[in-house]
């Protein structure tokens, strides 16, 4: 009687063909990971630029606009534009741009898990320095022509190295808040 079973040959072979699939498998998913990261750090600096031009606008144009939740656990946990608690003299990119910094609060890194996702720069317009996968945050006086103090506001994100030249990549705007008055 002749008993039926796979030859050490044919094991090998499935297994060689096993670990190329997986190793395939591996690169690409390390390729669609990193390309993630890159695009949550994208679409989070889009939300924030888009939630300061907003809230700029709602707020200038006497709209009531609410910061918050704060994820730094603050109280109170909000604040609404247009209200006796948000006075006329807090319409300005520093308290406005600081509120929505406040709702980033403690944001995770996708890049670099051992970095705060987000920062402040209080003056300084763009921060300068800012670490791989962070969000940065700020205002500054600049061109003061229509006489409102920090009136420049900036979000600046560091993508890292994506077209591979040896230096870091960013996104960074600067809006200025004279235009909403």
């Amino acid at each position: 009687m002749k008993q039926k079973g796979f030859t050490l040959i044919e094991l090998l072979v499935v297994v060689a063909i096993i670990s190329i699939l997986a190793a395939v498998g591996v690169v690409a998913y390390s390729g669609y990971t990193s390309s993630a990261k890159i695009k949550t750090l994208e679409t989070r600096y889009a939300n924030i630029e888009k939630k300061i031009l907003n809230s700029a606008t709602g707020c200038f144009n006497e709209i009531q606009v609410t910061f918050g939740p704060y994820l730094d656990g603050r109280s109170p946990n909000s604040h609404t534009c247009n209200t006796p608690s948000f006075s006329k003299n807090m319409l300005n990119a520093d308290s406005i741009t600081y509120k929505i910094y406040l709702e980033n609060y403690g944001i995770k890194n996708p890049l670099n898990s051992s970095i705060s996702g987000s920062s402040w720069s209080n003056g300084i317009c763009p921060p300068s320095n800012v670490p791989k996968g962070q969000l940065a945050m700020g205002y500054a006086h600049k061109n003061n022509t229509c006489g409102m103090a920090g009136n420049m506001s900036c979000i600046k994100v560091n993508l890292g190295d994506i077209d591979e030249d040896g230096s870091d990549d960013y996104l960074s705007n600067e809006i200025n808040f004279c235009e909403f008055r």
